[in-house]
């Protein structure tokens, strides 16, 4: 009980300034982690459908979030603090999408198509933090030789981050006041389609996405490629 009052009366120094509450934003930045990326396998049309392994589509690049924080009395008192996150920014860079090893379809530029965001959650007392983030993107191409093939250079991307982690209360105070940082994993796996018309090539992304808190974007060539092919 001591432990509790502890953690409840050190996370109200933080949130609760007066006897209604406080309401915070903080805008973080988040870069995507050596390993990250899919395990991408063709599913064919028969029943039950065929996998074929088809190589793996690594992922750089990185995305901006603030999160809005209102935190009332109630909140205090029952140890739970929500959150409304938006997605302000993000641009992921993809390699090594090919067909069958004889079409090297080269870089995918990944970036927002609409609105997109969700929500986050603190559990004080469990000392867990969670993401429920709807993330509306397409990938396009960055070379165009294999349209024909494909039917178009741009496909939809989107992205549902359902992630849950540990976080003490000293990393939940350090990262609301900006001094500690937070790493995000997902678990993806979903069935893509690519091209046009009534039977387009479909393809299972199967792997984990590492996305953590850093003070700047993150930047490369391809990076800088994509933010051009993006902005035209």
């Amino acid at each position: 009980m001591r432990h509790t009052r502890l953690l409840l009366t050190s996370a109200a120094m933080l949130f609760a300034f007066g006897s209604i509450g406080c309401s915070l934003s903080i805008e973080k930045t988040f870069a995507m982690q050596e390993g990250s990326g899919f395990d991408l396998y063709f599913v064919s049309y028969d029943v039950p459908p065929i996998e074929i392994p088809n190589g793996r589509l690594s992922l750089d690049g990185g995305t901006v979030m603030t999160i809005d924080m209102s935190v009332s009395l109630l909140d205090y008192l029952d140890g739970t603090m929500n959150g409304d996150v938006n997605v302000d920014e993000l641009l992921f860079t993809a390699t090594g999408l090919s067909f069958f090893g004889a079409i090297d379809l080269g870089p995918l530029c990944i970036a927002l198509t609409g609105p997109s965001g969700g929500a986050f959650e603190y559990r004080v007392l469990e000392q867990t933090a969670a993401f429920d983030v709807v993330v509306d993107t397409s990938a396009t191409m960055l070379d165009k030789t294999y349209t024909w093939f494909t039917g178009t250079d741009t496909f939809a991307f989107p992205f549902h981050m359902q992630a849950e982690m540990p976080l003490t209360l000293v990393d939940a105070l350090g990262l609301f006041a900006g001094t500690s940082d937070l790493t995000v994993s997902q678990d993806v796996d979903e069935i893509f389609a690519f091209g046009s018309g009534p039977s387009p090539i479909r393809v299972r992304v199967r792997g984990t996405v590492n996305l953590t808190t850093q003070d700047a974007f993150p930047t490369t060539p391809l990076i800088e490629q994509c933010l051009v092919e993006v902005s035209t």
